[in-house]
């Protein structure tokens, strides 16, 4: 993944996917902050609350497990696409 200071090939994508809020990390090129937006990645957890929702309608364990593996994969479509990289100014 780009770093958004400096443009550089330099967050692997298991690191972009473990970034939160409260957890930026360093550019290995600039040195910079890099973090994510609050309220851009909690609606990107949206399909965990529908599955956490659905999951008590549902009796079926497979369909249990398949609904989860949905819920998962979906929501982690959201964040790459919905969470952009921001360079984070606090220390």
């Amino acid at each position: 993944m780009k770093c958004p200071n400096c443009g550089a090939d330099s967050i692997s994508l298991l690191r972009r996917l473990s970034l939160g809020p409260a957890f930026p990390t360093k550019c290995k090129a600039c040195n910079r902050k890099i973090g994510v937006s609050f309220r851009r990645t909690f609606l990107s957890a949206t399909p965990y609350f529908v599955v956490l929702l659905l999951i008590y309608f549902i009796e079926d364990p497979l369909n249990r497990a398949i609904l989860m593996l949905l819920g998962v994969v979906a929501a982690t479509i959201m964040n790459l696409k919905l969470v952009p990289l921001i360079v984070v100014d606090r220390d």
